[in-house]
């Protein structure tokens, strides 16, 4: 009797085994899910952090210095400890000395600073903006100089620079007789600062026409800078008489030596003498030959008729 008070029902006993089932279950279907998701996190996490270092590996290899500095920051703020950290760091480093040279480079701007930054960097991120402005002041001075040899300097550097073309249509001007506008002004402003200085009796004026040594000078050959001077005080040793001279309908050709330009001036030249009330003009064909450097080495003069 007192066994049957003691004996739980079936149906109590099944009620449960079923709550443990439940609870087996609900805890498997949770370990299950943390698992899931820890691993879905870290593959999402890998899958990620592989995207953002591709990102760096892009712009690296397609120098976009601007956006690779901005790919690794946004690595190092999201991936500290991520598999490719510590080659971002390297490359963050090579990225940071580069820039500080290539603005140090900008401060002292030079052909010398340009090729030793192209030097330090030469697979550099700044290597091709370096190569051009290399490319821009050597031509600047080639132009500055305005020679044959300098041009041909120039392109044997950069054959196929910004500006090779205007340095070989520069050269076959120097060489082929083309006499630019600037050269045309520079003849024609020393003609005629020579003739001024004859007529003011200004020795350092005269002087900084002419060559050291001339070829022929009104007549005599192998004329120095004395013996020109020493012509302009004879026309002034009479100090009650004063000279103009005017030059006119210049035509200016040119040659070359050796690749080197000689400019040839044909001109009229009138002298006007005054003393007193008389007042005398003589005009002449002239001939002046300067140098490369706008110097006169020769100066021949015909009387007309």
């Amino acid at each position: 009797m007192s066994r049957q008070k003691f004996e739980e029902p079936k149906s109590s006993i099944h009620a449960g085994c079923w709550i443990v089932l439940i609870l087996l279950v609900s805890i498997s279907v949770a370990i299950g899910y943390y698992f899931y998701k820890e691993n879905s996190d870290r593959n999402n996490y890998e899958l990620r952090e592989q995207k953002a270092w591709m990102m760096i590996e892009k712009y690296d290899s397609q120098e976009g210095i601007n956006m690779l500095r901005k790919a690794i920051n946004r690595y190092l703020r999201h991936f500290p400890k991520g598999r490719h950290a510590e080659q971002v760091k390297n490359i963050k480093l090579r990225v940071d000395s580069e820039q500080r040279d290539w603005k140090s480079t900008l401060k002292h701007l030079s052909v010398e600073s340009l090729e030793e930054f192209v030097r330090r960097h030469s697979d550099g991120y700044y290597r091709n903006d370096a190569s051009r402005m290399i490319d821009s002041l050597l031509f600047v001075e080639a132009k500055a100089e305005d020679t044959f040899q300098a041009y041909q300097n120039y392109l044997q550097l950069y054959e196929n620079g910004r500006y090779a073309d205007d340095a070989r249509m520069r050269m076959d001007e120097l060489d082929g007789g083309i006499v630019s506008a600037t050269e045309e002004n520079e003849v024609q402003t020393v003609v005629m600062a020579h003739f001024d200085a004859l007529a003011d009796d200004d020795a350092d004026a005269l002087l900084s026409t002419i060559a050291g040594t001339m070829d022929s000078y009104i007549g005599r050959t192998h004329v120095n800078k004395d013996a020109v001077v020493k012509y302009m005080r004879s026309i002034h040793e009479d100090e009650g008489k004063s000279v103009v001279f005017t030059v006119d309908d210049m035509k200016v050709t040119k040659s070359a030596v050796d690749h080197i330009p000689v400019f040839t001036a044909e001109f009229l030249l009138f002298e006007t003498i005054t003393k007193g009330e008389s007042n005398v003009q003589k005009s002449f064909m002239a001939t002046a030959v300067l140098d490369d450097q706008y110097m006169i080495t020769s100066l021949k003069l015909v009387a007309g008729e």
